[in-house]
C-alpha cells in the first residue's frame, strides 16, 4: 500500500547500501511490514530494528539477513537499548566502511523472494486480521 512513497524515494532508496529500518510496531506478535520488504526491494543491507526477535523473524520467513556482514546481536536486547545498540554494533556498515560487493547476489535473492510473492504464505498465516480474503 506504501508504494507510492517508494516510488518517490527511489532515488534515495537506489544510492544507499544499508537501510536502518526502523518499524513501526515494535512490540510482539506483529508483521513484518513494508519498511522491511521496501528495504529488500531496493536491494540494500537491512538492519532491522523492531519488535524483539524481527531479525530470526526475517530470516525464518526466507530473508538473507547477512549475519556475516550485520551484527545482529542486538535483536533480543531490551526495548529500551535495541536501537542504539543496533546503531552502535554496525556505525562501520552505516558509515561504508565495509565492502559489499560480494552479497550481491544474495541481496538480489532478497528481492526476488519479495517481488515473486514469496511471503504471502507468512502474511497468511500471521495475520490476525481472519476477515481478509486471501486470493
Amino acid at each position: 500500500e506504501n508504494d507510492e512513497n517508494f516510488i518517490r524515494l527511489k532515488d534515495v532508496y537506489s544510492s544507499a547500501a544499508v537501510n536502518i529500518v526502523t518499524e513501526t510496531q515494535y512490540y510482539y506478535p506483529c508483521l513484518i511490514s513494508e519498511k522491511t520488504l521496501l528495504a529488500f526491494v531496493a536491494r540494500q543491507v537491512p538492519i532491522l530494528i523492531g519488535h524483539q526477535g524481527i531479525v530470526a523473524d526475517c530470516e525464518g520467513s526466507g530473508f538473507d539477513v547477512f549475519r556475516d556482514v550485520v551484527d545482529t546481536s542486538y535483536d533480543n536486547l531490551p526495548d529500551d537499548c535495541r536501537v542504539e545498540q543496533a546503531i552502535i554494533r554496525n556505525q562501520d556498515l552505516i558509515l561504508g566502511n565495509v565492502n559489499l560487493e560480494h552479497l550481491q547476489t544474495r541481496i538480489e535473492a532478497n528481492r526476488l523472494h519479495v517481488i515473486k510473492n514469496g511471503l504471502i504464505d507468512y502474511y497468511k498465516n500471521n495475520s490476525s486480521h481472519a476477515d481478509y480474503q486471501w486470493e
